[in-house]
C-alpha cells in the first residue's frame, strides 16, 4: 500500500485548492440554479468556519447583467418612442393611447413566446427592444387616420370605423412585409438558424400582435378618448378639413418642398441615389468582419504547455512562475490554475478574472496585451491566450477563425511537425495582428524500454 500518485492539482491565487465544477442541465434556469448554489454554499460556510469558499467563475453574473441591460434598453426605447410621438404629433391623447398599447403588446408577446418555447435571453430581449419602434407604427397610422376623419366633422365612433376600414389593407401589407423579412430567419438552416430562431420568432410574434391591437383595441380606445372637432357644426361634414390640417405643419411643408424638388430633378435624384448605393457597397469592404462581435466579460484563459513527457512537478514549478507574472498585473483580480491531468501532465491552464473597476471598454483584452511580452520570456513554454467568451473571431463551437491542415501522402509525421513549426513562425512574422498561433503536433512522450536478458 502507498499514496496514490498525484496527476492533477489546482491553485487559487497562489494557494493549493480543491475545485468543484457545477454544471446545469440543458434547458434549466441559469439564474435560479446559481442562486440556489450560493444559498447552499452560504450554509456550508456557516457550518464550517475554517473552510474558505471562493467562487472562481459565475456565469449567472453575466446573464443577469445582460438581461437587466436588455430590459433597461427596452424601457428606454418605449419612453423615447412615446416622447418622439408627443413632439411630432403634439397630441397628448394620441401619445397616451400609444403608451397604453405598448405594454399590452409586449405582455401578449411574452405569453406567446412562452407557448413557442422561447426563453428570455439576450437574443429575444434584443428582438423586443428592436421591435418597440415597429409595434407602434400600425397603431399610429390608424389613429392618425381617425384624427383626420374627426377633423372632417365625423363623430369619433364613426370616424374610428371609417378610418380603420380605409387603412386596413396597407396596415396588413406592412405587417406581411416585415414578416417576410424576419420569419425566414427563424427557420434558417445551420448555426444561423439555431442562433437567430428566437430573434425571428419574437419579432414576428410582436408584429402580428401589434397589428391585431392596431385594428381592434386602437380604434376602440380612439372612439372613446378622442374628442369631436368643435370647429365643424354637428351634423355637417367638411371634406377639406383633414387635407388642410395635414399641410399646416412645418414638417409637412418641408416634405412637400423636398418632394417637388425631386420630381423636378428626377435624373439628378437617381444619380445621387446610385452614387450613395455604390459608395455604400465600396465602403463596406473596409469594415472589419467577424462571426460575432467581441464581448469582454472580464475573464480570459492562458494555456501553458511544456514539452511532452514533462513531469508534473516541473510543470508545477513553471506554472507558479507564470501565475506570479499574471497576478502581478494591477488589473487582475484572481487567478485559478489547473496543472496537469491524467493524460497531459505537461499542460497547465490559468483562468484569469479581471477586476470589476478596471478602466476601459475592453479591460480583458488590455490585460492580455500587457501579458504577452512578459509571458513570452518564460523559457521552454508555449502560450495560447484567448478571450474566454466565445466572441470576436472565436466561433460558438470554440474553434478559431482560421484552421490550417497539413496533409501529405509522402511526408512523415515528424516532417509535418517541422513544416508546421516553420509555417507558424513565417505567419507570425509576415502577418500583422496575428497572435495565439498553435499547433496540434506533439512529438510524443519519451519512453524507456527494458529488455530482460534471460540468459
Amino acid at each position: 500500500d502507498g499514496f496514490q500518485e498525484r496527476e492533477e492539482l489546482t491553485r487559487l491565487n497562489g494557494e493549493e485548492s480543491v475545485t468543484v465544477a457545477i454544471r446545469k442541465q440543458s434547458g434549466s434556469n441559469t439564474l435560479a440554479i446559481a442562486d440556489g448554489v450560493k444559498e447552499t454554499l452560504d450554509a456550508i460556510s456557516q457550518a464550517n468556519p475554517d473552510l474558505a469558499i471562493v467562487i472562481g467563475g459565475d456565469e449567472s453574473v453575466v446573464v443577469r447583467e445582460s438581461t437587466n441591460g436588455a430590459i433597461s434598453d427596452l424601457l428606454w426605447g418605449a419612453l423615447l418612442a412615446a416622447f418622439t410621438i408627443l413632439i411630432f404629433f403634439r397630441n397628448f391623447r394620441n401619445t397616451f393611447l400609444t403608451v397604453v398599447g405598448m405594454p399590452l403588446i409586449v405582455i401578449s408577446s411574452l405569453f406567446f413566446m412562452e407557448l413557442a418555447g422561447i426563453s428570455l435571453n439576450n437574443v429575444s430581449l434584443l428582438a423586443l427592444a428592436l421591435v418597440i419602434g415597429l409595434i407602434i407604427d400600425d397603431g399610429i397610422v390608424v389613429r392618425e387616420n381617425i384624427l383626420r376623419w374627426i377633423e372632417r366633422g365625423y363623430r369619433p365612433p364613426e370616424a374610428a370605423s371609417r378610418a380603420t376600414a380605409e387603412v386596413i389593407q396597407p396596415v396588413i401589407a406592412t405587417t406581411a412585409t416585415i414578416l417576410a423579412v424576419f420569419l425566414p430567419v427563424a427557420y434558417a438552416s445551420g448555426i444561423i438558424g439555431r442562433f437567430f430562431r428566437s430573434f425571428g420568432l419574437t419579432v414576428s410574434i410582436a408584429i402580428v400582435i401589434s397589428t391585431f391591437e392596431a385594428l381592434t383595441l386602437a380604434p376602440m380606445m380612439a372612439a372613446r378618448f378622442f374628442k369631436a372637432n368643435s370647429r365643424v357644426p354637428e351634423g355637417q361634414i367638411d371634406e377639406s378639413a383633414g387635407r388642410e390640417a395635414a399641410g399646416r405643419g412645418w414638417l409637412d411643408r418641408l416634405y412637400s418642398a423636398t418632394l417637388n424638388w425631386t420630381l423636378d430633378h428626377r435624373w439628378l435624384t437617381l444619380l445621387l441615389a446610385a452614387v450613395i448605393v455604390a459608395g455604400s457597397v465600396y465602403g463596406a469592404g473596409f469594415i472589419q468582419q467577424a462571426f460575432l462581435p467581441s464581448l469582454d466579460r472580464g475573464v480570459f484563459d492562458v494555456v501553458m504547455k511544456m514539452p511532452a513527457g514533462t513531469p508534473l512537478e516541473i510543470t508545477e514549478a513553471e506554472a507558479i512562475k507564470v501565475e506570479e507574472i499574471i497576478r502581478a498585473h494591477p488589473w487582475v483580480d484572481s487567478v485559478f490554475t489547473t496543472i496537469g491531468s491524467s493524460t497531459e501532465p505537461e499542460r497547465a491552464s490559468f483562468f484569469v478574472k479581471v477586476r470589476d473597476d478596471a478602466p476601459g471598454q475592453s479591460p480583458s483584452q488590455r490585460v492580455i496585451d500587457d501579458l504577452r511580452q512578459p509571458l513570452a520570456t518564460v523559457p521552454g513554454v508555449s502560450f495560447a491566450l484567448a478571450d474566454g467568451v466565445g466572441g470576436g473571431d472565436t466561433f460558438i463551437d470554440g474553434s478559431k477563425a482560421i484552421v490550417v491542415e497539413l496533409i501529405s501522402p509522402t511526408a512523415s509525421f515528424q516532417a509535418l511537425g517541422e513544416i508546421s513549426q516553420q509555417l507558424m513562425a513565417d505567419m507570425q512574422t509576415q502577418i500583422p495582428g496575428l497572435v495565439d498561433v498553435t499547433s496540434s503536433y506533439n512529438a510524443g512522450k519519451p519512453e524507456v524500454q527494458i529488455v530482460v536478458d534471460r540468459r
